[in-house]
């Protein structure tokens, strides 16, 4: 395998964390009416940008990010316990 076909995390950019928090998310909960207290799966997590904002937003029964990279994973982890959302 060519190392540009290896799997590389998606830096973590401040502006695009800024944009996905404050329009996408909200956007996409209201478009696809997700309800307070639903469990939520986000595929793809990354370093959960997005989680912190499902968990303020729906209030979830139980929110789970999964991705193929443990280290992003830690940083949701983190990211999440940083903003009380763990």
């Amino acid at each position: 395998m060519a190392p540009e076909d290896e799997y590389q995390p998606f830096p973590s950019v401040a502006r695009r964390n800024f944009t996905q928090e404050l329009i996408e998310v909200p956007l996409v909960v209201r478009l696809l009416g997700v309800p307070h207290g639903a469990r939520v799966l986000e595929i793809g997590c990354g370093q959960g940008a997005a989680l912190a904002a499902l968990a303020r937003r729906c209030a979830p029964s139980r929110l789970v990010g999964i991705d193929i990279d443990a280290q992003s994973l830690s940083r949701a982890e983190r990211n999440l316990r940083d903003r009380g959302a763990a």
